[in-house]
């Protein structure tokens, strides 16, 4: 989901996606999320670890690092000055290959960069057994062009998906 339901960034929890939270529990171990610009792992919330990665396209936000759910978070903004910084190197290594293992990237990333059509990414997805959404969004992100695969992404899609919340 875009907006965090919990975050120690800037933005701070949003308690209006809490209902959200709640219909998740016991079908989901992890929840991510983005908006705040900054990285961040809190301690797991009824079993649910939330996972705030909005680090992409702008200057990172800060985190109140004394917030006591953080268990990981990169205060770090060095990725446009110095991307191979050892700490912000971990940092995106951690977010690139969460989802997408490094072998399956390296046999299928080069030919998925080039692709022009949903269907390789819909195929690789499921070979791979993640969300289309997952592989499309590498795409975007390795071959620095968001205007690709916006639908594969559910570009401005998933707000509708919960009109008790629009």
């Amino acid at each position: 989901m875009h907006h965090p339901v919990f975050s120690a960034g800037l933005h701070g929890d949003l308690s209006s996606l809490r209902p959200i939270y709640s219909e998740l529990r016991g079908h989901a171990s992890m929840l991510l999320s983005g908006h705040d610009h900054d990285m961040q792992r809190l301690r797991p919330v009824n079993g649910i670890t939330p996972l705030v990665d909005g680090a992409g396209g702008q200057e990172l936000y800060p985190v109140n690092s004394g917030d006591p759910r953080l268990a990981f978070f990169d205060d770090t903004d060095q990725a446009h000055e110095d991307p191979q910084h050892p700490q912000e190197a971990q940092a995106n290594a951690f977010t690139r290959n969460m989802l997408v293992p490094p072998g399956f990237w390296e046999q299928y990333g080069p030919d998925l960069i080039a692709a022009q059509e949903n269907d390789a990414i819909i195929h690789a997805a499921g070979k791979l057994g993640v969300g289309v959404e997952i592989l499309a969004g590498r795409v975007r992100w390795e071959s620095g062009d968001y205007s690709r695969f916006s639908d594969l992404v559910g570009y401005q899609q998933v707000r509708s998906q919960f009109p008790e919340f629009n």
